[in-house]
């Protein structure tokens, strides 16, 4: 539960009660999920890390093509 708030106050993510279609630890409270993992996944730490390194100056599609590449990144090290 505590890798579940962690994303949350880190990300403040939306769409919380539908499942992500990646592995996820947001999966954990959405309902009808089969894949509910307990901790944060390397999906989790690949998009945390995105976010972090996006610049917060560029449009929306930018940040989410940048958000995309940096996951990309980090996953391929996997």
């Amino acid at each position: 539960m505590a890798d579940y708030i962690a994303l949350l106050a880190l990300s403040q993510l939306v769409s919380l009660d539908i499942c992500q279609a990646l592995s996820s630890i947001v999966n954990l409270l959405a309902p009808g999920c089969a894949q509910k993992p307990n901790a944060l996944t390397d999906n989790d730490l690949a998009y945390l890390r995105g976010l972090y390194k996006m610049g917060p100056d560029r449009t929306a599609r930018v940040q989410q093509d940048e958000i995309a590449y940096q996951m990309e990144q980090a996953l391929k090290g996997k």
